[in-house]
């Protein structure tokens, strides 16, 4: 099977890289704990991709596929987010989930691995576009340039269904963070390939 065309989101572009993810992560278990109405996720989620978005469109490790059907957020070691963004997406948790969300983001910080590493921040396809192999063709694109860097990669998900699709290209769960009546967060690594 031929995967679809993979390519670096352009500056341009990062109002239409947010509206995806904001699509795909509509119904993301902890997204939408800290951020239960749609007012509270569409405001403080945008702030959130933002903050992603930016700094790795400037170092290019946004990737779209599918005329923006689908998107990725890669962090390379030595860039880091925006706190400015985070900062601002704050008033939109929902007050009486505000320190269990605060924990979680806390144990997920702990998780990274000690080492250098890529971290998937974000990866989600337009809920019209899934099974289209648009998830496999942006993780094996950002995969073939970690692996000639010989680098670790690291992801959370907070999605039960995900696991075995990370797990597909080499990712293993190495811990459960479980936060009061916060969904639990499964911290994954996948090994440097040399």
């Amino acid at each position: 099977m031929t995967l679809p065309e993979v390519r670096p989101v352009e500056a341009g572009e990062i109002n239409r890289l947010v509206d995806v993810l904001l699509l795909a992560f509509g119904a993301d278990p902890m997204a939408r704990f800290g951020m239960p109405s749609a007012s509270q996720y569409m405001q403080g989620m945008r702030r959130v991709f933002e903050g992603f978005a930016v700094p790795a469109v400037a170092s290019q490790t946004a990737f779209t596929v599918g005329n923006f059907g689908g998107a990725a957020l890669w962090t390379p070691p030595g860039i880091g987010h925006s706190n400015e963004a985070f900062e601002g997406a704050t008033q939109y948790i929902d007050p009486g989930r505000t320190r269990a969300f605060i924990q979680l983001l806390g144990e997920m910080e702990a998780s990274h691995p000690e080492e250098d590493h890529w971290y998937l921040a974000f990866i989600g396809i337009d809920v019209n576009q899934q099974g289209t192999g648009y998830g496999a063709a942006l993780m094996q694109h950002a995969l073939e340039k970690i692996d000639e860097e010989g680098a670790v990669a690291y992801l959370e998900s907070s999605n039960l269904k995900n696991p075995p699709f990370y797990e597909q290209f080499g990712f293993e769960v190495v811990r459960r963070i479980e936060v009061k009546n916060a969904p639990p967060v499964f911290p994954m690594v996948r090994p440097a390939r040399v």
